[in-house]
């Protein structure tokens, strides 16, 4: 009994001078924390861009060329905005998170003809992001296409069976072999 009894202040004792050299022993050395791989701003984050016509469903972009050392990264977009400055929002369009491959769905057809689309990329990593601002711009040609049609106003009668109109188009694209297939 007499061992249990001198055995607490002991345990007290070893745990006062731990406490207490775990302080000195944090004074005395100075740990940097600070990254060793800080990424400038500068990160060469190039993608070819592109010129393309509105009716595409999906486009996709090359993966970009960058340089980042010995670091931890992913990329993000930030924001689409049009000619004028004003958002595109962000529904239609999409980044992949390791390869930075941008995807451009336009199965809705919400892709303006005639506009340009500038995008902002953020790069992730350790110490906050690296935003770079039309890091990629895409050009949407107007449709190459004049159309006419026959006639505007058609009387039909009940059961009546006949042409409602003609529409004939010519493709106006520098090449003329844009537009292989109309649907109306």
């Amino acid at each position: 009994m007499k061992k249990i009894k001198y055995f607490k202040p002991f345990i007290l004792v070893i745990f006062g001078l731990l406490f207490f050299a775990s302080f000195y022993s944090c004074e005395e050395d100075e740990i940097d924390y600070t990254n060793q791989y800080v990424i400038d701003g500068d990160i060469g984050l190039t993608y070819t861009n592109i010129d393309t016509y509105p009716y595409q469903k999906e486009m996709v972009t090359d993966a970009p060329g960058f340089t980042i050392d010995h670091s931890v990264y992913g990329f993000r977009l930030m924001d689409v905005k049009l000619k004028d400055g004003t958002s595109a929002g962000l529904g239609d369009f999409s980044i992949d998170y390791k390869t930075g491959v941008i995807t451009i769905d336009n199965s809705n057809g919400n892709i303006i003809p005639g506009e340009t689309y500038h995008f902002d990329i953020g790069v992730n990593h350790v110490d906050g992001i690296i935003l770079e601002a039309n890091a990629f711009v895409m050009d949407v040609f107007e449709i190459p296409l004049d159309y006419t049609i026959t006639t505007d106003v058609v009387e039909v009668e009940f059961l009546d069976e006949l042409d409602i109109a003609t529409i004939t188009y010519v493709d106006t694209s520098t090449g003329g072999n844009v537009v292989e297939d109309v649907t109306y």
